[in-house]
């Protein structure tokens, strides 16, 4: 079953606001990605999506050393609340990461975060891990200010 880009938008936007409630403790309203991300939506739609794709990145990125049991246990909590897994949040982000490596190169700064807080997966295989320092310099190389050649 494909889901469009709002069904994405708005299970991923469920996920981040029980991920951030869960696990970083109470935040003040104006710092809140939910509030910061129902602003930017009024302003700019597609950089809400990405800034979207951005924290599930960090999510990912806080649970890469989470034990097998603590994950079980996070995920069965999520889908008890009709959210998506962290599990197959996961899978889906890991597919993109997967596509990434096989085309060779970074082309936006969602992808590079992804790629960035993938290098920190101690499963990674040393070989993977290399191969995505090399496109994060690659992508880092060409952003001005940057190391960028005029």
């Amino acid at each position: 079953m494909t889901v469009s880009v709002g069904e994405e938008f708005e299970e991923l936007r469920s996920f981040l606001g029980y991920f951030v409630d869960h696990t970083a403790g109470p935040l003040p309203p104006e710092i809140h990605p939910l509030n910061v991300l129902q602003d930017l939506q009024r302003r700019a739609p597609k950089r809400a999506r990405e800034g979207l794709r951005m924290a599930i990145n960090d999510c990912i990125e806080v649970t890469a050393r989470w034990p097998p049991e603590k994950i079980a246990a996070f995920d069965a909590e999520l889908r008890a609340n009709g959210l998506l897994a962290l599990s197959t949040i996961r899978r889906r982000f890991s597919k993109r990461l997967h596509s990434i490596l096989k085309r060779g190169r970074i082309r936006t700064e969602v992808e590079y975060y992804l790629v960035r807080g993938a290098i920190e997966d101690p499963t990674m295989a040393d070989d993977e891990v290399t191969a995505m320092h090399d496109l994060l310099t690659a992508f880092e190389t060409n952003l001005p200010g940057m190391g960028a050649k005029p």
